[in-house]
């Protein structure tokens, strides 16, 4: 009865204190430690947000658009500016260690919420599919907007000049600009798909590619704007 995710997190505490003990399955664990934090969100990170968006249901979704982009847009925001006022006021962190604006970024990255377990235990408590799909919505839009923000605050935080202008015109782009190549990516594998006949295996393989693709061209391709890789994994997995 107990939820896998915190007996996951123990147990990669007591790996990682004693894995000089662990022999061979403690060598792989002090290797798989040191491994580029970025190839992890690269291998991972696209087929888990293409999943969500792909198997969210479209009809629901579109009915209840405009609730979940106020909970992924403007509540999250605010709740980012809720995590830095406690960091600042409440805990009484000192500039030395938090800044209201590194405090701003912690809380974009706290804002970001994993749905899983929670629609699970939803699914469990025998919840509607409309608040199961408020809920998944939320959580696929808001990856974008917790990103949106944190690489704004970051660009400011690193020293380099924005004024309101430019904010707002970095977070159209991020957002439209993710919107867009996500169709783009996701009409061109469906008419590809289309035209395949009874070769499941290519169908699988064209979908993975278009996952990983989008998600590629978007954060690693320079486009001449900057794009949002969540936010085109999302508009991909919805369209197809």
């Amino acid at each position: 009865g107990i939820p896998y995710t915190p007996m996951l997190c123990i147990l990669g505490i007591v790996c990682g204190w004693a894995y000089t003990d662990l022999g061979f399955f403690g060598e792989s664990l002090h290797t798989i430690s040191n491994v580029d934090p970025h190839g992890l969100l690269l291998i991972f990170l696209p087929i888990l947000i293409f999943e969500s968006g792909f198997n969210a249901d479209w009809h629901i979704f579109k009915k209840q658009m405009l609730q979940i982009l106020i909970l992924a847009i403007p509540c999250v925001f605010v709740s980012a500016i809720l995590v830095a006022f406690c960091i600042k006021v409440v805990l009484g962190y000192s500039d030395d260690y938090y800044t209201w604006l590194a405090a701003f970024m912690f809380g974009a990255i706290l804002s970001c919420t994993d749905t899983v377990a929670v629609l699970a235990l939803l699914k469990e408590a025998g919840a509607s599919k409309k608040f199961n799909s408020l809920i998944e919505g939320e959580s696929l839009i808001n990856d974008g907007t917790c990103m949106v923000l944190l690489t704004i605050a970051s660009e400011i935080y690193k020293g380099r000049a924005m004024p309101p202008q430019q904010i707002v015109s970095v977070f159209l782009q991020l957002t439209l600009g993710g919107v867009v190549l996500g169709i783009v990516f996701g009409i061109l594998s469906v008419i590809w798909i289309r035209k395949i006949f009874n070769d499941e295996i290519l169908v699988v393989n064209i979908t993975l590619i278009g996952c990983y693709m989008v998600y590629f061209v978007a954060e690693i391709v320079n486009l001449g704007i900057t794009i949002s890789g969540i936010i085109a994994l999302v508009s991909l997995g919805l369209l197809m």
